[in-house]
């Protein structure tokens, strides 16, 4: 399989990869500000972007159509899985029977996956050549702030609509 050029990948990353992991950083961040609908809605963003970028890591999607981490470094060795894969896939992106086991995943859990995502972020930021290694920041963005006398709900189960 021919290798996706250099351009494509410098505009990937400062553009696509940097917003998925700006909007990681920023919905993670609001989980702990938010209440109600509205952490939600942050918690299901995060969610989005969370799988877009594990699935980058982890070397997900046909290698023809799909920008992984290993487009950026050839032969890298795909992430060990996070205990929480299958939890996100079946909580946010599926109508899954799984969801009526009163286990859904939680605030933990976006927080579990949140380091994993930083962690891996940053060992394969921190193997990448030039031009790649000067775009691709290897700080995390899912610093933890957790508000003292927090009522932030910990799972989209805990909010009930009222009508």
């Amino acid at each position: 399989m021919k290798a996706k050029a250099e351009a494509e990948l410098v505009e990937y990353l400062t553009n696509h990869l940097a917003y998925e992991r700006e909007m990681l950083g920023f919905t993670f961040k609001m989980l702990f500000r938010s209440d109600g609908l509205r952490w939600c809605a942050f918690f299901e963003s995060f969610g989005l972007h969370a799988r877009n970028l594990y699935d980058f890591l982890r070397h997900e999607g046909q290698k023809g159509n799909t920008i992984r981490a290993d487009d950026y470094l050839a032969g890298r060795k795909r992430s060990a899985p996070s205990r929480v894969d299958g939890r996100l896939n079946a909580s946010f992106f599926h109508l899954s029977t799984d969801r009526l086991k009163n286990d859904p995943v939680n605030l933990d859990d976006a927080i579990q996956i949140a380091q994993w995502i930083d962690a891996e972020w940053k060992k394969w930021a921190e193997q990448l050549s030039s031009p790649f290694s000067e775009l691709a920041k290897a700080a995390p963005v899912c610093a933890l702030e957790v508000p003292s006398g927090s009522s932030t709900p910990t799972a989209s189960s805990d909010v009930k609509v009222i009508t």
